[in-house]
């Protein structure tokens, strides 16, 4: 286990069990630090409790005991490196285990039938969210109002960059980018954050935030079938509520990490939507939604019946 601190930001608690990129834009762990290059560092554990360290030509290097590697070293458990403002710690012994972890590289739900225990890149772009609440933030005054938040990702997007090389999967990536963001526009939302292959989107209208879903699924499933996407599978989730938003066009709130939550639980391939969407969407008869599921969110404090839309058998009016 790695625990990651970043100044401002909240602590990153998370098992590495095979390489994992670190850096500011990268399909990995994503650091909002401006001291860390792009593609910075790929850590690994060297299976007896320790971690290696690869820097991958960062310009500003990555120190250990104050001094800048140059090659592959190890860190043993309690020690850390240094990148940027960013300290990256090997959890010492008899620190928490992975069942204490509260946050990190978890996508917790007690419902989860498979107990997948991945970080995914909709846990990155919600945590920048609350990275990005700072004490000037709590009085802010430009209210959005009621919107309808959306999350998505691409499943087993590491294995999958990996397996293709970056050449091929920053092709990927950019078709994939490219469709979410034709579908967004059509449907007269916006994209409030885009890190690695995860978006948070937010739309005034919860249909068309379902039917721009839809419409991301169906290109994603026809693409597919021609191999131009390498059978991408991007998970969905979203959720209506009352948000804050900044100056910048960020926006904030508890039912940003609701919409987060459900997005981070839906599989690829499908779209999850809180009841309340439902409830709203639901009234032309023409949106078709499978059995309610009760699940139990991470950081939520309560049960919350979320509902897979079955874009296949959808057809709006």
């Amino acid at each position: 286990m790695i625990v990651v601190r970043t100044h401002g930001r909240q602590v990153l608690r998370l098992m590495v069990d095979e390489p994992l990129e670190i850096g500011r834009e990268c399909d990995g762990l994503v650091i909002a630090d401006a001291r860390v290059s792009r593609r910075h560092l790929v850590v690994d554990a060297d299976g007896r409790g320790g971690l290696k360290l690869t820097d991958l030509g960062s310009s500003n290097g990555t120190f250990v005991g104050g001094e800048q590697i140059t090659a592959t070293t190890t860190l043993a458990a309690g020690e850390s490196a240094t990148l940027g403002d960013t300290t990256v710690q090997v959890a010492a012994v008899g620190g928490p285990s992975p069942a204490d972890v509260g946050t990190g590289n978890r996508t917790s739900i007690d419902s989860r039938p498979d107990g997948e225990l991945l970080r995914t890149s909709i846990d990155v772009v919600a945590e920048s969210i609350v990275g990005d609440i700072t004490p000037e933030l709590v009085g802010v005054e430009d209210e959005a109002g009621t919107l309808t938040i959306v999350f998505s990702d691409i499943e087993d997007s590491t294995v999958r960059a990996m397996r293709l090389g970056d050449r091929q999967w920053l092709d990927v990536l950019t078709d994939h980018n490219r469709l979410v963001e034709t579908h967004v526009r059509a449907h007269h939302g916006r994209i409030v954050k885009n890190q690695g292959d995860g978006f948070m989107l937010s739309f005034r209208s919860a249909r068309q935030a379902v039917l721009a879903s839809i419409g991301i699924q169906r290109d994603l499933h026809r693409l597919a079938a021609g191999d131009t996407t390498e059978g991408v599978r991007v998970r969905i989730g979203m959720h209506t509520g009352e948000v804050l938003m900044d100056g910048d066009g960020d926006i904030f709130g508890k039912h940003v990490m609701i919409a987060a939550r459900v997005g981070a639980i839906a599989r690829g391939g499908s779209i999850l939507v809180t009841s309340l969407v439902k409830q709203i969407t639901e009234p032309r008869a023409d949106l078709v939604f499978r059995e309610p599921v009760d699940a139990e969110l991470k950081g939520i404090g309560h049960v919350v019946t979320v509902y897979e839309v079955d874009w296949e058998q959808s057809v709006p009016a």
